[in-house]
């Protein structure tokens, strides 16, 4: 059973603050960053995904709603605990359904450990989804880093709960230039993803690896390496082209359109910010 894949456009907008990303020294726990603003909700019309902080300034929880068709319905409702001393995070996603693809009401319970390497960057997210009262997939990811902490490589296995790796992996490469990352190379004949940027600072956390992380873990971002410099510009994937343009209000991003080129088509979506 794949993870679902909920709050599509939000695949490339990602929580933000204006705090900083980790550095490369050797502390075991980095220290807290003062926040001058938070985000409390992206919202587009038909989709929404607000937070709630701790006193760290760490989301420490978040609700997505979203109406997938006419007669579908979902809900997610996601709890994170920082266990840092430790080098991990705890996350659990409870993902509600009404009527997806014709089946009854169902809920499923993704537990998610992510560990820390001692430059508090993710290292490894090993997943359990529970359905029904029993474990029906896991799965583990790695990741890598260069020594300026630029997120490098991921790798994927997974398994159908029988206790046996199965042979379906998922890797890729991260290449980074200027501060930026250019492009997401994948072998076995996937297509690439590359992208360009505009010369506004990256002060949010929106760049190519909101792409690689999945919504579960869109909080957790600064956890994964050095963000890219400037905010995206394109990305483009096997044809498909994506365009992002911002719009600010009292030095912050109040709303991202993206236009999506596909063939002869193309679509417009709005993602709308709300702060406190």
């Amino acid at each position: 059973m794949k993870t679902p894949q909920v709050l599509c456009l939000l695949s490339v907008m990602t929580f933000a603050s204006s705090c900083s990303d980790a550095d490369d020294s050797e502390k075991e726990e980095p220290s807290v960053v003062e926040q001058s603003y938070q985000l409390t909700a992206i919202l587009t019309d038909k989709q929404s995904l607000h937070f709630t902080y701790n006193e760290q300034g760490q989301v420490s929880h978040s609700e997505e709603k979203d109406t997938l068709s006419e007669n579908t319905r979902y809900n997610v409702e996601r709890d994170y605990s920082y266990v840092l001393t430790d080098g991990f995070i705890f996350s659990r996603s409870v993902y509600h359904r009404e009527g997806e693809w014709g089946t009854n009401n169902r809920e499923l319970d993704y537990r998610d450990t992510l560990f820390l390497n001692k430059q508090q960057r993710v290292d490894s997210i090993h997943r359990h989804l529970i359905a029904d009262g029993h474990i029906q997939q896991w799965f583990v990811l790695w990741y890598k880093y260069d020594d300026d902490g630029q997120l490098t490589e991921l790798s994927m296995k997974s398994s159908q709960g029988t206790g046996r790796w199965s042979q379906w992996q998922r890797r890729g490469t991260l290449v980074w230039q200027d501060g930026c990352v250019m492009k997401y190379a994948q072998p076995g004949g996937q297509p690439d993803i590359t992208y360009t940027y505009t010369n506004l600072p990256n002060d949010l956390y929106i760049d190519a690896r909101s792409n690689l992380v999945w919504n579960d873990w869109i909080p957790l971002l600064q956890w994964f390496g050095m963000r890219p410099l400037y905010l995206q510009k394109t990305r483009e994937e096997n044809g498909a082209l994506r365009q992002f343009s911002y719009q600010y209000n009292d030095d912050r991003i109040v709303s991202e359109t993206i236009e999506s080129i596909i063939g002869n088509r193309m679509e417009t979506g709005v993602l709308n910010l709300v702060w406190e």
